[in-house]
């Protein structure tokens, strides 16, 4: 990860390319907290979370988002909350995304958001025209429920193939697979 890399992070009411040292800068000026979105998993959450230890892999693989606009941004694109860190936990959470999460899901209270029962781990959930638009690729990976009917895993890799771009590898998390990914 450069210093001069850039990732796409969602403030003052649109997306922006900046660097991570502008992002940093623009945290300590602006006092507002910054959420990460791993592009992967449809998984967003905090920018310190151990989870996502490794930091971005590049554009493709996270947006950010600053402050109150950005956690809504990440609810109405389809993101979900990290069961690692917890977003929700943060002070203010559910009076932020409240309105957001209820207009997407139908869903009235955070305990229904976060619960993985009934909002599964599901990148497909992620508004991939908007993404794509902005980022012109997929993530490396998509991780997609267990047990999907190959239909639908075509079903996405035609919807890549129509837009020419470069299809991700779909599988879903398995500890005991190598890489703990298992490919369709």
């Amino acid at each position: 990860m450069a210093g001069n890399d850039t990732y796409y992070i969602f403030m003052q009411d649109h997306f922006e390319r900046h660097t991570l040292r502008e992002i940093a800068q623009y945290r300590r000026e602006q006092g507002k907290t910054i959420w990460s979105a791993r592009l992967g998993t449809g998984l967003f959450g905090r920018t310190n979370c151990e989870a996502g230890n490794k930091g971005p892999k590049g554009e493709t693989e996270v947006l950010l988002a600053a402050g109150d606009e950005g956690l809504v941004k990440l609810v109405e694109l389809g993101f979900i909350t990290c069961p690692v860190c917890r977003p929700e936990d943060v002070e203010g959470f559910w009076e932020t995304a409240q309105y957001a999460v209820m207009s997407n899901y139908g869903l009235r209270s955070v305990n229904e958001f976060t619960d993985k029962t009934i909002l599964e781990y599901d990148a497909r959930r992620v508004s991939w025209e908007d993404i794509v638009q902005m980022t012109g690729a997929m993530p490396g990976r998509l991780y997609l429920p267990k047990g999907l009917d190959i239909r639908i895993v075509e079903n996405m890799r035609r919807w890549c193939d129509r837009r020419k771009i470069k299809r991700p590898s779909m599988g879903y998390y398995d500890t005991d697979a190598p890489g703990m990914f298992v490919e369709y």
